[in-house]
């Protein structure tokens, strides 16, 4: 039986979380409601061994693709989810959307219902809907939201693709490495020191730290878990976490690429909600979580202030000191011209096309780097076996 986990509140407005054994959301709101509390969200933690309780990037972009089908149609909302409903085969997803379908029926809108499980339906998904709710162009907000996930959808393709040898080959190298140290090595090294000849250094070398590896691997292990721990608490320390997102963005190569990336994210969205009726300001305020960059995101707070005090955009863009010339120069025309949505759609195709060019670029690099990075590990090794053996041969002959 699925595992529900919920948030809800009581009437007066105190948040209250716990775990739930129901066959069907229904019932747990029914139960919710004899206790005087009132269901804010719900998502499955635990459906069942078998059943999968993620939803893909495809599936995604066809629930858009579904819902804007269905609103440009003229069909109610909650006859083209029950659809939606019986027609797919992730039964976490249809849990999900009858649970949409019967926020709907109790008056909730669209991005209020979809708002209820953002484990599932990210916030880009959830603004667009709003932002087509409060345009009364909901149709174009599904048809523009569709094309933005579509547009994510290849370029994380195209990055895993280009990054996808690099990976292996570090995967391997690393592997290489601990199997040298943990089996080759330790059967080598009584041979080698049999043949009392004096061993070279790269021997030598190879041998302490197999050495060293076999007798302290477990405080090895346990340095690299507190590290991981570590990491893991200083993330939730918002100073941290604004201080290592502001310093990344200034690492070369993957600073720029980062960069270029939260740039193209603003520019899409940001046209596709001013294109959609979105004030600036709200529109603004929508995309701040957009990026996942916590310095971004106050940059982006930081515009928003500035625009609703009554400066122009461009001004504030400007003066944030975070984007690149090209973003500024497209608003400042957008401004003038009238064709805000237009000059940042232009801007973001952009990037599309320049954040993979340059990923690509990087990998063409990197690749050969790492081969010949692997080539030499292994000719170290060989050496390092060879030379003992020749050496006394050399002293026999």
């Amino acid at each position: 039986m699925p595992v529900l986990e919920y948030r809800a509140r009581s009437e007066d407005g105190k948040l209250h979380a716990g775990r739930a054994q129901q066959s069907q959301l229904a019932s747990l709101r029914d139960e919710l409601r004899r206790d005087g509390l009132f269901l804010v969200e719900v998502k499955t933690v635990g459906p069942g061994r078998f059943v999968r309780r993620s939803v893909s990037q495809r599936e995604l972009i066809l629930i858009a693709y579904h819902l804007q089908t269905v609103v440009r149609a003229g069909i109610p909302l909650i006859a083209g989810l029950r659809d939606l409903s019986e027609q797919t085969d992730n039964r976490y997803l249809r849990s999900v959307i009858d649970d949409v379908i019967e926020a709907l029926g109790a008056g909730a809108s669209l991005s209020q219902a979809l708002a209820r499980h953002s484990g599932v339906f990210p916030n880009e998904f959830v603004q667009m809907a709003m932002a087509g709710e409060l345009s009364g162009k909901l149709d174009e907000s599904l048809d523009r939201l569709v094309h933005l996930l579509e547009w994510e959808e290849q370029l994380v393709g195209q990055v895993r693709q280009l990054v996808a040898y690099p990976i292996v080959v570090l995967v391997a190298l690393f592997g290489l490495i601990i199997l040298l140290l943990t089996f080759v090595l330790p059967k080598f090294g009584g041979i080698l020191e049999s043949l009392k000849v004096e061993l070279p250094l790269p021997t030598r070398f190879l041998l302490a730290s197999s050495k060293f590896f076999l007798e302290y691997w477990g405080w090895i292990l346990a340095v690299v878990l507190a590290v991981g721990v570590g990491w893991y608490f200083l993330q939730k320390l918002e100073n941290w976490r604004l201080a290592f997102d502001s310093w990344t963005l200034r690492i070369p190569l993957y600073g720029d690429i980062r960069l270029s990336l939260i740039s193209s994210q603003v520019s899409h969205f940001l046209g596709a909600f001013i294109d959609a009726g979105v004030p600036i300001g709200e529109g603004l305020e929508m995309i701040v979580g957009l990026s996942g960059n916590t310095h971004a995101q106050r940059t982006v707070e930081r515009i928003r202030q500035r625009v609703f005090e009554g400066d122009p955009l461009s001004e504030a863009f400007r003066e944030s000191g975070l984007f690149p010339v090209l973003v500024l120069r497209m608003i400042s025309i957008g401004e003038e011209s009238g064709t805000l949505p237009e000059s940042l759609q232009k801007a973001g195709d952009y990037y599309d096309r320049e954040i993979p060019r340059r990923v690509k670029a990087i990998m063409e690099v990197a690749a050969p780097a790492i081969t010949v990075l692997l080539a030499a590990i292994l000719c170290f090794v060989i050496l390092a076996v060879l030379l003992p053996v020749y050496k006394m041969y050399g002293a026999l002959t």
